[in-house]
């Protein structure tokens, strides 16, 4: 649909047909676009798990700061040229309490060009703003201000964010929403979780005792991101691989370690803004636990697959037997579901295996459900 480098078509045409000289300057000038530029590394394929930093509240409050800045992510057959919070992909995992006071310093790190004004289309691929998905709190600047906040390129602004005392812990995540470079920006890899931590005594005994593990799914659909650059006058997005890229946690189908027959808990963020994934785990047992922020009342219950539209989390309890490992993977939804869903793998669940007996191998998951709703969800 787009050629590789969709912001400079009719130059490409153009000079395939003139002498090799006038070739390599438009390499050259292509190149010199991004000297200088942070440099985000892929893990090979299959590697392990990485984990992202984490910003943790401390009596009762949080004050850090997110820098959305352009990057290059290389790595096997892959150089691209795209935005990121804090030069990683995905940005610091923030964690907070109930009841926090959250300070957030945004930088919008980006030059311009600005690009053209329009409504509803693609446009100002350079400006943004920030939104905590999910979140029960104030739309008002200098809160969650998605429509009114505008960072052009060079501009910073401070979000400050009370939570409620009795806010849901669980699974959200911020990314940038300006009207119009979303795709861009948090469909390219600009996304944090955003984890609002269980207070001492919230969950069951079983529960808080689970290993807790954070993955945050990412695609950056290919065809999609250089039609956005072309439309909305972008000349930083450029490069890619052949095909769209699938990140976990940043790496592309890494393995997630675990213990032979042990229960783990995984927050699972879909941070893309394209399709969705309608996730298999092969033979390991899935417990739904929460979906979108929100604790289910009769936990345990066991699903098949896990749906995650774009935006979507889920909180679940697995387990996998030792004789091999597991690749979840996601697969075709039922036809009546519509389309737009990724299939193929996207990590695996790799067992340690060990000649000791798992001590938890027989243990069955307990019924478990909030003693308390928050105030806003008092009709669930």
């Amino acid at each position: 649909i787009q050629s590789p480098f969709p912001h400079f078509p009719t130059m490409a045409s153009s000079v395939l047909g003139r002498s090799g000289s006038a070739l390599l300057l438009l390499v050259h000038s292509l190149a010199a676009a991004d000297v200088g530029l942070p440099e985000v590394h892929l893990p090979a394929r299959g590697a392990p798990l990485p984990e992202a930093p984490v910003a943790s509240s401390s009596d009762g409050e949080l004050d850090t700061t997110l820098r959305l800045q352009a990057v290059r992510l290389v790595g096997p057959g892959i150089s691209l040229v795209t935005r990121a919070f804090n030069a990683r992909i995905p940005g610091p995992t923030i964690a907070i309490q109930p009841g926090d006071r959250l300070s957030i310093n945004l930088h919008n790190e980006l030059r311009d060009p600005i690009g053209a004004d329009a409504s509803n289309k693609f446009h100002h691929p350079n400006t943004t703003n920030l939104h905590v998905h999910g979140l029960h709190v104030s739309p008002v600047a200098p809160a969650d201000d998605v429509f009114g906040t505008v960072l052009r390129p060079g501009e910073s602004s401070r979000y400050e964010y009370k939570l409620l005392p009795d806010h849901s812990p669980g699974t959200y995540w911020a990314h940038p929403h300006h009207h119009g470079s979303v795709v861009l920006q948090a469909g390219a890899g600009a996304a944090s979780a955003l984890l609002v931590k269980d207070p001492p005594g919230f969950l069951s005994p079983q529960l808080a005792a689970l290993d807790d593990r954070t993955l945050v799914l990412q695609n950056l659909p290919l065809k999609v991101l250089h039609m956005a650059a072309e439309k909305s006058g972008d000349q930083l997005f450029q490069g890619g691989p052949a095909q769209d890229l699938w990140l976990v946690n940043g790496a592309p189908e890494p393995v997630l370690s675990v213990q032979p027959e042990r229960w783990q808990r995984l927050r699972l963020i879909m941070a893309g803004v394209s399709e969705w994934l309608y996730l298999d785990f092969g033979k390991c047992e899935v417990a739904l636990l929460a979906k979108d922020g929100i604790y289910i009342d009769d936990f345990p219950r066991f699903v098949g697959r896990i749906s995650l539209p774009p935006g979507g989390r889920a909180d679940i309890v697995v387990r996998c037997p030792g004789d091999a490992d597991h690749v979840v993977s996601s697969m075709p939804r039922p036809a009546s579901s519509g389309s737009g869903t990724f299939v193929g793998p996207l990590f695996t669940i790799g067992v340690q295996r060990s000649s000791a007996q798992s001590t938890a191998a027989a243990e069955a998951l307990l019924p478990w459900r909030p003693a308390a709703r928050p105030t806003y969800l008092q009709d669930l």
